[in-house]
Order: structure tokens, then C-alpha cells, then sequence
């Protein structure tokens, strides 16, 4: 696990034992992590923004900045998403096959037990992980082995090759024909410049302005959401009428505007059930 991933963890760690209050003060203290691995790991949450250290004398004492608080709901929320999930599991299966040079073979029951397969403090499901290959088998990515109808392994195609020699691997994104405009494998947090970015790690960064293939891709992520969402079958329905007009709109060749203001429009109605706010607002942003 790299440090970001770790830095996520610990600030999930601390958002739970703080109460999510940026008021109170948590004594960072882990058994299985090393001093100076630790003092690191919360030198990145301060630089990041998220944390502030007001004690060093043995383990570090920090207390969460309302910023802080703010991304580690993020993080749990979208942990838990469903879109977000089936993402990790399809760029998790074509990272760990990809790694297995130069057969490219992947056993699944070894998957399960992986880094790739882990999203946070959680890790995949038996039926997500068998969603996500059928998928990527319907999409020529990978040759699924099989015992019955359960499947054993997966093999990636010259295809599913291509899609898995990255140094960031986005399923959806490479099906579209263009580098990462899909939800990314990690749950980072990152010190960028001097802004901080904390989250999934969406390649989208929240700033769409009037991209076709991040308009594209967040439609298809609405209709894989559509399913889970708490909402009434009926509102079910017209939110996947508004996504379905977008995702079409948006994958012709010169979008219309208008019709992409009219299904953003449709969609804005139901806010409240598409996910995080953060999200939201870069998308209809692009009805300014």
C-alpha cells in the first residue's frame, strides 16, 4: 500500500475516533506501523491540508481541519458507492492480470485476497467481482476460464493487454477511446501544488466544463447506479430517460448544446440521488 492510500486510511481512522468533530485532539497510535512510518503519514495529511499537528511528543496528537472532516465523508461515501465500486473492480482485475507478465493470467480466488481488490477498509464482493468479469469478457478485455458456471481465471486478450500496460488503468476510459475519463483505482489522498485533491482519485478532477467523454462517462455511471438508487421506480425511470438522452447526446459526434442542457436539466431535478455534491456541481456547471 503507498502512502496515499495509507494517508486515507489514516484519516478515515481519525475522522471515527474524533467523532468528526475538527474540535477534538486523537493521539495517533498504531501497533503495526512504525514511528517514523506514522510521523510520515500525518506530515502528508498536514501538507495536505487535512490535519493539523499540535503535539509531537510520542506518537503525534492532530486534530482534523473542517477541510479534513469534509474528505474523509467524501472517502466513506464513495467507498460505498456502487458505480465506484464496480470501476475499482474492473481496473483492479486488468491491473492484477496485467502484472501477471507475460501470460497475463489471473486467478480469481487469489484476486479476492490482493491489494487491487482492496478499496480502503473494505474489499470487493464475490458478486461484484463476477459482474465486473462478465463485463469485461463482453467487452473482448479478457477469456474467462471456467469451472460450471463459476468463473476460476481470467486471461487478458491483445485488447485487454493494451487496456492493462498503463501506468493508470481506466476500463471505461479506454473503451471510449480516450485516456481516463473514467473513475480511477485509488482512494489517494494528494498535495497538489498549492491545492489539495482528496478523494477516489476521479480523473475527472470536478472540473468538466463542456468535455463530451466526461459528460459520456458520467451518464453511464448514473445508469450503473441507477439499480442501488433509493428513489421510487418512477423517479428511477426518469432519471435513466435524462441519463440515457445525455450519454446518447454526448457520443455524437458534435453534440447539440441544447439537448445537453435539457437532460443535465432533467437530471439536476434529482440531485439528491446521483451522489456526491462536489460532483454534481462540476457537472452542472456546464449550465452556466
Amino acid at each position: 500500500m503507498d502512502t496515499e492510500q495509507e494517508a486515507a486510511l489514516l484519516l478515515i481512522e481519525v475522522y471515527r475516533r474524533a467523532e468528526g468533530s475538527p474540535l477534538l485532539r486523537v493521539r495517533v497510535e498504531r501497533e503495526d506501523t512504525r514511528p517514523h512510518r506514522l510521523a510520515a503519514l500525518t506530515m502528508h495529511l498536514e501538507g495536505a491540508g487535512l490535519v493539523d499537528i499540535v503535539g509531537v511528543g510520542g506518537a503525534p496528537l492532530i486534530r482534523m481541519t473542517p477541510a479534513g472532516v469534509v474528505q474523509a465523508e467524501r472517502l466513506i461515501l464513495d467507498r460505498d458507492r456502487p458505480v465506484f465500486r464496480y470501476n475499482r473492480a474492473l481496473n483492479g482485475l486488468v491491473m492484477a492480470a496485467a502484472d501477471q507478465f507475460p501470460r497475463h493470467r489471473l486467478e480469481l480466488k487469489e484476486f479476492l485476497g490482493a491489494r487491487h481488490a482492496q478499496i480502503l477498509d473494505s474489499v470487493l464482493t464475490h458478486s461484484e467481482l463476477r459482474s465486473a468479469v462478465q463485463f469485461l469478457e463482453e467487452e473482448c478485455l479478457v477469456t474467462v476460464e471456467r469451472s460450471g458456471d463459476e468463473p476460476v481465471a481470467i486471461v487478458l486478450t491483445s485488447q485487454g493487454r493494451r487496456c492493462g500496460w498503463n501506468d493508470q488503468v481506466d476500463v471505461m476510459g479506454f473503451l471510449d477511446g480516450k485516456k481516463q475519463t473514467g473513475v480511477r483505482q485509488h482512494m489517494t489522498v494528494n498535495v497538489n501544488g498549492n491545492g489539495t485533491q482528496v478523494g477516489q482519485g476521479n480523473t475527472q478532477n470536478n472540473t468538466f466544463g463542456y468535455d463530451p467523454h466526461q459528460l459520456a462517462a458520467f451518464a453511464r455511471g448514473i445508469l450503473a447506479d441507477a439499480d442501488t438508487m433509493s428513489v421510487s421506480a418512477a423517479e428511477r425511470e426518469q432519471i435513466t430517460e435524462h441519463a440515457r438522452s445525455l450519454e446518447r447526446e454526448a457520443e455524437t459526434g458534435e453534440p447539440e448544446r441544447g439537448r445537453i442542457r435539457q437532460a443535465l436539466l432533467g437530471l439536476q431535478e434529482h440531485a439528491s440521488a446521483l451522489g456526491s455534491p462536489e460532483t454534481l456541481a462540476a457537472v452542472f456547471q456546464v449550465l452556466l
